[in-house]
């Protein structure tokens, strides 16, 4: 019999049990069943396992109605909480598949955020909220086995992450397979946010959330550390990824996310906006003119200044960058 969403749902109990009960786990020397306040790890796993099966078969369904490409495209929405991830997807395609880019329902997307809050149905789930870990490795999973499915069928691929933290490993066979295997296109799109401007939005995303599991207002250090991490860990990506767009994404996101491009890179060379990086009260030959002796440095230093983060960039890109002509002006 087909599991029912409330059949698989945890409870707050469950929840905090499972996580006391893995963390026990983890730390046996020996591997046997474990209890805890009579719930035991046992059932825990196999709910667990039901709720994974739910939420994967459902998102395959959907998957199976999505239209194969000839040239697909696999698309990292990168970069910290509240920096418009999601809301940028839209203008990215548009970017990669002029002029009209591609319907959303034409885009496996595999958000891990969405997927835990499949799994943990009932609730909305911030993620910091304490009971974001105890599903975030089976939303790992069910995300895992959605690309594999979808590059198997060569469909356009939108992975999320924040950057935070990087698995060179994991992304490097992904995308290996995706282009050697399934002649994806890869791209990394990474909106930039003001720090001030980033944590005002997840806190007032904390505090829309219509469930108490999620009222606890979001750590500001936090977010900041996320954004600094995004920053930094993007270098590691860099190198593995066809394309890579950096937008300035401070702007209204209801009003267009990631309409702003700041750099533009492939695998050969790199294109800056001008008029981004210059005065807006220059003429569009004044501002060519002062793009063609900003270097790298430079770049990567209004960066710092307008957004408190600093960008890494892999050397191949550093000799790249320091000379550019061309602009997307």
């Amino acid at each position: 019999m087909k599991a029912t969403a409330n059949e698989t749902a945890f409870t707050d109990v469950e929840i905090k049990r499972y996580a006391e009960l893995r963390s026990k786990k983890e730390s046996a020397t020996v591997n046997r069943n474990i209890r805890c306040d009579g719930i035991d790890w046992a059932r825990l796993t196999a709910k667990m396992e039901t709720a994974r099966e739910r939420v994967l078969k459902k998102r395959l369904e959907v998957l199976a109605d999505v239209p194969a490409q000839t040239e697909p495209i696999f698309l990292i929405s990168y970069g910290a909480p509240g920096s418009g991830k999601s809301a940028c997807v839209d203008n990215v395609f548009k970017r990669l598949r002029p002029p009209s880019g591609v319907a959303p329902q034409n885009i496996v997307q595999a958000n891990v955020d969405d997927i835990v809050a499949e799994l943990d149905t009932g609730r909305t789930i911030s993620v910091d909220a304490e009971n974001y870990s105890v599903f975030r490795p089976t939303a790992d999973n069910v995300a895992g086995r959605l690309l594999y499915v979808g590059m198997e069928r060569g469909v356009h691929l939108n992975l999320e992450t924040t950057g935070n933290s990087v698995d060179v490993q994991w992304f490097t066979t992904q995308f290996e397979n995706a282009r050697t295997q399934h002649r994806y296109l890869i791209a990394l799109a990474y909106p930039l946010v003001a720090i001030p401007t980033l944590v005002a939005r997840v806190q007032q995303r904390a505090a829309a959330s219509s469930t108490s599991s999620s009222k606890r207002r979001p750590d500001d250090d936090a977010v900041v550390n996320a954004a600094r991490n995004a920053a930094r860990n993007v270098a590691l990506l860099m190198a593995l990824v066809d394309k890579l767009l950096i937008y300035d994404n401070s702007g209204d996101v209801a009003s267009g996310a990631c309409q702003t491009e700041i750099l533009v890179c492939d695998r050969q060379s790199c294109v800056v906006n001008c008029e981004w990086l210059t005065s807006p009260s220059m003429s569009t030959e004044e501002a060519h003119e002062k793009c063609i002796h900003n270097t790298l440095a430079r770049v990567l230093e209004k960066i710092k200044e307008r957004f408190g983060v600093s960008l890494s960039l892999d050397e191949k890109h550093t000799t790249t960058l320091k000379s550019i002509v061309t602009t997307t002006v």
